[in-house]
Protein backbone atom coordinates (compact mmCIF):
# COMPACT_ATOMS: atom_id res chain seq x y z
CA UNK A 1 0.00 0.00 0.00
CA UNK A 2 2.73 2.37 0.89
CA UNK A 3 4.77 1.99 -2.09
CA UNK A 4 1.80 2.32 -4.28
CA UNK A 5 1.74 6.09 -3.09
CA UNK A 6 5.37 6.57 -3.11
CA UNK A 7 6.00 5.00 -6.45
CA UNK A 8 4.72 7.92 -8.73
CA UNK A 9 6.99 10.18 -6.71
CA UNK A 10 10.34 7.83 -6.83
CA UNK A 11 9.02 8.23 -10.42
CA UNK A 12 8.96 11.43 -11.23
CA UNK A 13 12.31 12.14 -8.66
CA UNK A 14 13.94 9.54 -11.07
CA UNK A 15 12.62 11.45 -14.61
CA UNK A 16 14.28 14.51 -12.38
CA UNK A 17 17.64 12.97 -12.21
CA UNK A 18 17.83 11.75 -15.74
CA UNK A 19 16.97 15.34 -17.07
CA UNK A 20 19.41 16.94 -15.09
CA UNK A 21 21.96 14.50 -16.27
CA UNK A 22 20.96 15.06 -19.80
CA UNK A 23 21.47 19.00 -19.19
CA UNK A 24 24.93 18.25 -17.85
CA UNK A 25 25.76 16.48 -20.72
CA UNK A 26 24.96 19.22 -23.09
CA UNK A 27 26.72 21.92 -20.57
CA UNK A 28 30.29 20.01 -20.82
CA UNK A 29 29.44 19.99 -24.48
CA UNK A 30 28.72 23.54 -25.23
CA UNK A 31 31.98 24.32 -22.70
CA UNK A 32 34.23 21.61 -24.85
CA UNK A 33 32.74 23.46 -28.15
CA UNK A 34 33.66 26.65 -27.26
CA UNK A 35 37.22 26.01 -26.57
CA UNK A 36 37.49 23.88 -29.59
CA UNK A 37 35.70 27.22 -31.39
CA UNK A 38 38.63 29.62 -29.22
CA UNK A 39 41.20 27.42 -30.80
CA UNK A 40 40.13 27.58 -34.35
CA UNK A 41 39.15 31.37 -34.38
CA UNK A 42 42.93 31.94 -33.10
CA UNK A 43 44.33 30.70 -36.35
CA UNK A 44 41.13 30.99 -38.78
CA UNK A 45 40.10 34.25 -39.99
CA UNK A 46 36.48 32.28 -41.21
CA UNK A 47 33.65 32.73 -39.03
CA UNK A 48 32.33 29.75 -41.01
CA UNK A 49 34.93 27.67 -40.66
CA UNK A 50 34.63 28.33 -36.57
CA UNK A 51 30.85 27.61 -36.75
CA UNK A 52 31.38 24.54 -38.53
CA UNK A 53 34.29 23.64 -35.87
CA UNK A 54 31.69 24.37 -32.96
CA UNK A 55 28.79 22.50 -34.31
CA UNK A 56 31.02 19.24 -35.18
CA UNK A 57 32.61 19.62 -31.44
CA UNK A 58 29.44 20.04 -29.83
CA UNK A 59 27.33 17.18 -31.48
CA UNK A 60 24.36 19.18 -30.24
CA UNK A 61 21.38 20.51 -32.45
CA UNK A 62 22.44 23.43 -34.45
CA UNK A 63 19.46 24.92 -34.97
CA UNK A 64 19.35 25.88 -30.98
CA UNK A 65 23.25 26.90 -31.37
CA UNK A 66 24.91 30.12 -31.57
CA UNK A 67 28.37 31.30 -31.73
CA UNK A 68 30.25 34.47 -31.41
CA UNK A 69 33.51 35.94 -32.03
CA UNK A 70 35.24 38.56 -30.49
CA UNK A 71 38.76 39.71 -31.10
CA UNK A 72 40.32 42.36 -28.30
CA UNK A 73 43.95 43.16 -27.49
CA UNK A 74 45.29 39.78 -29.17
CA UNK A 75 42.81 37.66 -27.62
CA UNK A 76 40.30 35.86 -29.65
CA UNK A 77 37.03 35.04 -27.67
CA UNK A 78 34.31 32.81 -28.50
CA UNK A 79 30.71 32.23 -26.79
CA UNK A 80 28.75 29.28 -27.46
CA UNK A 81 25.25 29.56 -26.64
CA UNK A 82 22.84 26.58 -26.39
CA UNK A 83 19.46 26.61 -25.86
CA UNK A 84 18.88 22.82 -23.69
CA UNK A 85 15.46 21.28 -24.30
CA UNK A 86 13.99 19.45 -21.18
CA UNK A 87 12.04 16.51 -23.14
CA UNK A 88 12.31 14.24 -20.39
CA UNK A 89 8.55 13.16 -20.00
CA UNK A 90 6.89 14.76 -16.78
CA UNK A 91 10.52 16.33 -15.60
CA UNK A 92 10.69 18.61 -18.77
CA UNK A 93 7.92 20.09 -17.76
CA UNK A 94 8.29 20.87 -14.84
CA UNK A 95 11.94 22.42 -15.85
CA UNK A 96 11.86 24.18 -18.79
CA UNK A 97 14.08 24.54 -21.50
CA UNK A 98 17.53 25.77 -19.74
CA UNK A 99 20.33 28.12 -21.94
CA UNK A 100 23.84 27.54 -21.68
CA UNK A 101 26.61 29.42 -22.28
CA UNK A 102 30.46 29.08 -22.58
CA UNK A 103 33.12 31.35 -23.30
CA UNK A 104 36.70 30.87 -24.37
CA UNK A 105 39.91 32.93 -24.92
CA UNK A 106 42.98 31.70 -27.05
CA UNK A 107 45.83 34.08 -28.33
CA UNK A 108 45.23 36.06 -31.50
CA UNK A 109 47.79 33.85 -34.11
CA UNK A 110 45.90 34.91 -37.53
CA UNK A 111 48.65 36.01 -39.30
CA UNK A 112 48.48 39.46 -39.83
CA UNK A 113 49.08 40.59 -43.54
CA UNK A 114 49.78 43.64 -44.59
CA UNK A 115 48.72 45.30 -47.90
CA UNK A 116 51.48 45.58 -50.92
CA UNK A 117 51.36 49.17 -51.27
CA UNK A 118 52.73 49.19 -47.69
CA UNK A 119 56.23 47.46 -48.92
CA UNK A 120 58.80 49.62 -49.85
CA UNK A 121 61.65 48.37 -51.70
CA UNK A 122 65.16 50.74 -51.95
CA UNK A 123 67.64 49.78 -54.06
CA UNK A 124 71.46 51.42 -54.37
CA UNK A 125 73.87 50.57 -56.87
CA UNK A 126 77.52 50.84 -56.58
CA UNK A 127 80.23 50.01 -59.29
CA UNK A 128 80.81 46.01 -58.45
CA UNK A 129 78.15 45.20 -56.08
CA UNK A 130 74.45 45.51 -55.31
CA UNK A 131 73.14 46.66 -52.01
CA UNK A 132 68.97 45.71 -51.27
CA UNK A 133 67.46 46.84 -48.47
CA UNK A 134 63.29 46.15 -47.66
CA UNK A 135 61.54 47.79 -45.51
CA UNK A 136 58.13 46.27 -44.77
CA UNK A 137 55.61 48.75 -42.60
Amino acid sequence: MELALLLPFLVLLLMCVVQTALVARDAVLVSHAARVGARIAAVEPSMDAVREAVVQAAQLDPDRLEVERQVTSGLVRVTVRYRSATEVPLAGALIGDVHLSESAAMPDERPHRHPAAAEIAACACHTHGVQWQVTHL
